[in-house]
């Protein structure tokens, strides 16, 4: 079911992805690397592009009221 909450909500993740894959660059200048924050240097790019197209994918979801059945169906047989 697809709620007015949801919606925002979603479109809000969307945008953030939209965003972190679009100015990877403008990020990977301004907030740096982020693989040095655990160790790793290097593969930036890659990164801000996967954490965009995550957050886009989950903002998709939500947006159009998938996101609890998604969840249900993946981690529900590892929940128990």
């Amino acid at each position: 079911m697809i709620t007015a909450g949801g919606l925002f909500l979603g479109l809000a993740f969307a945008a953030m992805g939209f965003l972190a894959v679009w100015k990877s660059y403008w990020f990977r200048q301004n907030i740096g690397d982020i693989n040095e924050l655990i160790g790793y240097p290097g593969a930036t790019w890659l990164n801000w592009d996967t954490v965009g197209v995550f957050l886009l994918f989950i903002g998709l979801l939500t947006m159009v009221g998938l996101l609890q059945l998604g969840l249900v169906l993946f981690l529900g047989p590892m929940l128990g």
